[in-house]
């Protein structure tokens, strides 16, 4: 995976961060907001369809990959469910912290390291434990698009930033 994409991966995670921390002034009032509110926790559907569409809307084509576990611990006792993203050879997962089993920010791995085994198990179990999905910043009741443009904001800005220093 080339530096460009993993600057626009780490920008776009340190903005939900921002948006969650010093920007809930802006965002609380926002459909969907309350998944950002406990980010990392519970807001992998949310982070990886933004991730998802951000990197699309620059090019880089991903795989939004959704995880029913339901903490089977023949595949991972501390997973009930996860979201995260394939982006050609790689795994991409801005959430993993939200687990007892990891303190990773950002997993960027090659297909053959943990979240893969990870797929593997899932898909091994049945068609239900394993799903790939389109983009969808939305969820069952609320359109997540106002929220994704203010967090699209926040990380072209940290982009725009780093560049010009």
């Amino acid at each position: 995976m080339n530096k460009e994409i993993k600057k626009l991966i780490h920008a776009f995670r340190n903005a939900l961060v921002m948006a969650a921390d010093t920007h809930s002034h802006a965002c609380f009032d926002m459909p969907r907001w309350d998944e950002l509110n406990t980010f990392p926790h519970g807001s992998c559907d949310l982070a990886s369809n933004f991730l998802a569409k951000y990197l699309g809307e620059r090019g880089y084509e991903s795989t939004v990959i959704c995880l029913n576990i339901d903490n089977d611990p023949e595949i991972n006792e501390h997973i009930h469910g996860h979201v995260f993203l394939q982006i050609g050879e790689h795994y991409v997962d801005i959430t993993r912290n939200q687990f007892e089993d990891s303190n990773a920010r950002i997993v960027i791995e090659k297909n053959n390291d943990s979240l893969a085994k990870l797929i593997k198990a899932a898909k091994n179990k049945g068609a239900s434990y394993y799903e790939e999905r389109n983009i969808n910043l939305d969820n069952f009741v609320e359109s997540g698009a106002d929220l994704y443009y203010y967090v699209k904001k926040l990380a072209n800005k940290l982009i725009n930033d780093s560049t010009s220093e």
